[in-house]
This record gives C-alpha cells, structure tokens and sequence, in this order.
C-alpha cells in the first residue's frame, strides 16, 4: 500500500517558454515523513510532451527530518512545436521504497505563445499600371539603405543589438540566477549581495535585482541580487550549501565575502 511522503509546491503553475524555447519552473517540496529520507525526483510528462524535454536539477537528494528544498525543472522545447499549454507533474519517490513511498504532485504547464503571422496582399497586375516604375524605385531606395546601414556596420558604433536584456531572476535559486547570467554574458556582483526576509518559501530565491528585467545592458554589466534569507539570516539549507561547495566553490567564496554569515547553513 503506497503512502505519501513529501509536500509538493510549485511556485508557478504556469510558465511561458522563451523565443529560444526554455523555460523553468521550480517546486519546493517538504519531508513529512517524521524521519531523515533520501529521496528521487522524475517528471510525468502528458502526451505530446517528451521526456527529454524536462531535465531536474539534482534528481536525487537527502531531505532532512520536516527540511524543505527547491527543485529546478528546466524546460527546453523542441523547434516549430505548436502554440499552447503543454503539462506535466513531478513525482518524488523514496529511494528505498519507490513503489510504496511516493507522492506526486499537481499539474503544471508550460505554455508555448503563438508567434506573430505576417501577411502578404496580393495586387492583381490589371489594377497595378504603377507596380513596375514603383517597383524600380523601391529597389533603388533598397539599395541605398543597404548601402548605409553596410557602412554603418562597419564603421560607426556597435549596434543595440549588442545589449543584452536582462531576465527576470525573480523567484530563481541563487545559484541557478547567477549561472544563466553568466552564461548570457553579464557579471554576478558579489560585493552588492543583499538578503532579507520575506516568506519561508522565498529563502535562498532572488527577491529583488539591479538592473531591473528587461532592461537592455551591456556585456560584462554588474548584477547585484537581493536574496530571501531565513528568520536566523541563512540563506542556504545545509543540503543546498554541501552541493554548492561540490558544483560552485568559486560562486560560494564571493558569496562568502560578501555575506559571511549567511553562509552558515539553516539546520532548522
């Protein structure tokens, strides 16, 4: 007879997948077992969504007696798939027990946004005497605009295309924030790390950042995050701060510096 064993709580039921088909949603489960239990995390996905779609970040972890993680899924659609809502749910199982002692939480979904058409009007050639001379100065303003924007590129300044926008880190593990920003090109600044309290479920998360989401910067732009932090000012489990001494010392040693004693893990 199968028994439940965690608390399952997504901080978004639903998320909107990027231009560049990723998305991530992150769930918080909690230990309701009464005892210390090593335990693993696999995604259910419903149909047509595939498995390899959806990755988890730490499929398998030690959760302590009543101690709360944060499970990342990130989301990664496959080119051309069709606008609409597409779920899944994510079960976690005890490692030991994984038919017995499982709990499996609520649907969430991913949605992907219909991309914008572009229409095109015909002109029937009877009604269109004026189509070809138009036509040929079209093509010489074409030209002449080609021409200028070509000797704009290469000897004027660089283009804002060249800034980056910034993302909303809002509700992001600390780690998993700091990774995707370096990862487009931008700087974590550690000196300006912040923490507060706000709600349980906001430690170790970003609460706020500067600069603000979909501000366009340069490369190489300083960002500064505030991070919920718990009642006693610790802002990482102790599970949480083993894995970043594994995966990301340096990221811990500037977070160190800058907030030492944050860095002492939360037992509670």
């Amino acid at each position: 007879m199968s028994h439940s064993i965690v608390t399952i709580t997504a901080v978004d039921e639903i998320v909107t997948v990027g231009s560049d088909g990723a998305a991530q949603h992150v769930f918080t489960i909690r230990n309701d077992t009464g005892a210390p239990i090593k335990v693993g995390i696999q995604v259910l996905a419903d149909a047509p969504v595939e498995d390899d779609w959806l990755t988890v970040d730490q499929p398998e972890r030690e959760l302590g007696d009543n101690a709360a993680d944060q499970v990342t899924v990130s989301v990664k659609t496959p080119a051309g798939l069709a606008a609409g809502r597409y779920t899944y749910r994510i079960r976690v199982y005890s490692v030991k027990q994984p038919g017995e002692a499982f709990t499996e939480g609520e649907k969430v979904a991913f949605e992907v946004k219909e991309k914008a058409k572009v229409t095109v009007q015909e002109v029937s050639p009877k009604k269109c005497s004026w189509c070809i001379p138009a036509a040929i100065v079209a093509a010489v303003l074409v030209l002449g605009v080609a021409g200028y924007f070509a000797y704009d590129k290469i000897f004027a300044k660089k283009p804002e295309e060249d800034r980056i926008v910034m993302k909303d880190y809002g509700g992001w593990q600390l780690t998993s924030a700091i990774n995707d920003l370096v990862k487009k090109g931008l700087v974590f600044d550690a000196k300006n790390l912040k923490t507060a309290w706000k709600d349980a479920k906001s430690v170790s998360k970003v609460i706020d950042q500067t600069p603000p989401p979909d501000e366009k910067v340069k490369p190489n732009t300083p960002v500064a995050f505030t991070v919920g932090r718990s009642k006693t000012g610790h802002i990482f489990s102790a599970h949480q701060l083993k894995a970043l001494q594994t995966q990301n010392p340096q990221i811990l040693m500037q977070i160190k510096r800058a907030q030492p004693r944050a860095i002492a893990p939360e037992t509670e």
